[in-house]
C-alpha cells in the first residue's frame, strides 16, 4: 500500500475534489469561505463513507464534510445488527427484527407470582388483587394458587369506573387456570377479584413489604399501593399473574470490535429511525475496570467524534446502550445501521 502524504490538502485540492465529486453525481459543493465541502441534499452519509473510504482524511460531523484528519481514514458500515464484528450483549424489551434492525419487540410478557402465602383467611365473599400495568396489556393469564378452595367466579373489573371486563367459572380455585385476550391501559388500575360463598384464600403478610411482580403495581385494601414501607402489609396472593402487551421503553446493548487495520476510532453514526418517538444512543468505552459512559452519561449525537475522549485508545474496546420510549405502541423506533470510521 502506498504510503499516505502527512499533510493537510490545500483549498485549491480540496476544491478540486469537490468539483471531481460533483461531475459524478454526488450531492456536494464547495463552501470556499469556510473552506469545506457541503452537503447541498440531505442523505449523504453514504458519500461520506466513500470520501473516508477512499483514504481522502475527510469526515462528515452530520452537517458538512470536513478535512480534520491528517492520514487515510476508512469506514465500516454494518447494514444488519447480524454481522460478525458486531455482538449483541444486553436486551430488554429489544430485539433485532427480521429486517436486521434494532428495535423494540412486538411484545412481551412480565409477570410472576409475587411472594408465597404464609397465612390463609376463610373469606364468605370475595378476596382479590389489584394491579396497574407498567405498559399496554393485550392479554392475561392468571394460574390461580394452589391453596385457594371454595372459589365459584373470577372476574377482571376497571377499577376507576367499576366495570366488568372479564368473568369466567370456578370449580374451587386451587390451580386453574384463567386466559383472557383483553386491552388494558397503562397506569391504569384494574381488580381480580375471586367470589365464592365460602372460600379459603391464601394470604400474604410482612413488615417489610416489597412487592416483586414486574410488570404491575400491588395495591392492598387496608394498606393503599404497596411502597416497600415499614407498616404492617396484606393481601391475598392470586397466583402466577402473567401480562402481554407491547412494551413502551427498552434497551439494547451492542459492542462492536475495532477493524484489524484501525489505528485510531475517529467516529460513531448509529443511523436511527424515531419513528416521531424518542432513541437514545450512549457510547460506552473499557477501561480495564469496567465500563464507563463518555459525557458523564450523556446522550451522543451521530457523528460523535470518538478523539474528544483521551481514555479511548485504539485497543479500547467500545459498547453503544440504545434506550427506546414510545407514547403510541405502534410506532417502530428503531436503529437500522451502524457507520463508524478510523484511520489506517
Amino acid at each position: 500500500m502506498a504510503e499516505w502524504p502527512r499533510r493537510k490538502l490545500t483549498h485549491e485540492e480540496v476544491e478540486d475534489i469537490a468539483g471531481a465529486l460533483a461531475s459524478a453525481g454526488f450531492a456536494l459543493a464547495y463552501d470556499d469561505a469556510n473552506g469545506e465541502i457541503r452537503v447541498v441534499e440531505s442523505d449523504v452519509e453514504d458519500t461520506a463513507g466513500a470520501l473516508a473510504t477512499a483514504g481522502t482524511g475527510l469526515s462528515y460531523d452530520g452537517t458538512a464534510i470536513h478535512q480534520d484528519l491528517i492520514g487515510p481514514t476508512a469506514q465500516r458500515v454494518a447494514d444488519t445488527f447480524e454481522e460478525s464484528y458486531v455482538t449483541k450483549t444486553k436486551f430488554r424489551k429489544a430485539t433485532v427484527d427480521s429486517n436486521g434492525n434494532v428495535a423494540l419487540k412486538d411484545s412481551v410478557t412480565d409477570g410472576g407470582q409475587p411472594e408465597s402465602p404464609n397465612e390463609t383467611k376463610n373469606y364468605a365473599s370475595s378476596g382479590g388483587f389489584q394491579f396497574s400495568p407498567k405498559q399496554a396489556v393485550t392479554s392475561l393469564d392468571l394460574t390461580l394458587h394452589a391453596n385457594w378452595s371454595g372459589a365459584e367466579s373470577i372476574k377482571l373489573v376497571d377499577s376507576s369506573t367499576d366495570t366488568e371486563l372479564k368473568s369466567a367459572s370456578l370449580s374451587g380455585g386451587g390451580g386453574e387456570t384463567v386466559s383472557w385476550s383483553v386491552t388494558l391501559d397503562q397506569s391504569t388500575n384494574y381488580w381480580l377479584r375471586v367470589y365464592g360463598t365460602q372460600m379459603d384464600v391464601p394470604w400474604y403478610r410482612t413488615s417489610s413489604f416489597v412487592y416483586s411482580l414486574p410488570g404491575t403495581r400491588a395495591y392492598s385494601s387496608e394498606q393503599g399501593w404497596l411502597d416497600g414501607s415499614t407498616d404492617d402489609y396484606e393481601m391475598a396472593v392470586l397466583g402466577d399473574l402473567q401480562l402481554t402487551g407491547a412494551p413502551a421503553s427498552g434497551q439494547a446493548q451492542v459492542q462492536v470490535d475495532q477493524p484489524s487495520e484501525a489505528i485510531e476510532w475517529l467516529t460513531f453514526s448509529p443511523v436511527i429511525e424515531e419513528a416521531g418517538e424518542t432513541v437514545d444512543t450512549y457510547l460506552y468505552y473499557d477501561d480495564g475496570s469496567g465500563w464507563e459512559a463518555v459525557d458523564n452519561f450523556s446522550p451522543v449525537s451521530r457523528g460523535y467524534d470518538i478523539r474528544r475522549n483521551s481514555n479511548i485508545g485504539p485497543d479500547t474496546p467500545l459498547k453503544l446502550h440504545f434506550e427506546f420510549e414510545r407514547s403510541d405502541v405502534s410506532n417502530d423506533p428503531r436503529v437500522e445501521k451502524l457507520r463508524w470510521q478510523y484511520t489506517v
